[in-house]
């Protein structure tokens, strides 16, 4: 089945060395987020891929009134699923996508924050492929310090105490 697997996605091997290219994606990951977008000229932006496979909060309208529900889960559910745990190397205190989890981490909670991760892992994943050049983690740990990770990491601790 490997074998198969390789065969059929040689003709796209540059492709998926640039989505492999982010931290946490691997062969399986970039693979199946290739054969799920197709063609990614069909999306305007990587917004409208997040919410092709479905990693984007439904909408609830009564009036003047707007909430944001649980995410959608439309398309692909193989796909979503494998952003998830992709997602989930955001985690480690190695990864340039850490702070942008502990951000939402602090605000919402693990589950929510891989989620979140994986729709902005949708959209990176499509920029990549359409712009063509690999990731840049030096563009991604700029702006973080190392206090700053802490403390919000310390603050996120406290607040999960509580309960």
């Amino acid at each position: 089945m490997e074998k198969a697997i390789e065969e059929a996605s040689e003709p796209y091997a540059e492709i998926l060395n640039l989505l492999e290219s982010v931290p946490g994606v691997g062969k399986i990951v970039s693979t199946t987020f290739l054969a799920t977008v197709g063609n990614p000229e069909r999306f305007p932006d990587g917004r409208h891929v997040a919410s092709y496979l479905g990693l984007v909060p439904s909408q609830y309208d009564s009036g003047e009134k707007e909430r944001p529900g649980k995410i959608t889960k439309e398309g692909s559910s193989e796909c979503r699923s494998m952003l998830v745990e992709a997602a989930h190397q955001a985690s480690r205190k190695s990864s340039p996508l850490h702070r942008l989890f502990c951000r939402h981490l602090v605000r919402h909670g693990y589950r929510k924050a891989v989620v979140t991760i994986a729709s902005h892992l949708a959209r990176l994943l499509y920029a990549i492929w359409t712009q063509e050049k690999p990731f840049d983690a030096t563009r991604w740990k700029a702006d973080c310090t190392p206090a700053e990770k802490v403390n919000k990491v310390k603050r996120y601790k406290l607040v999960s105490s509580r309960k």
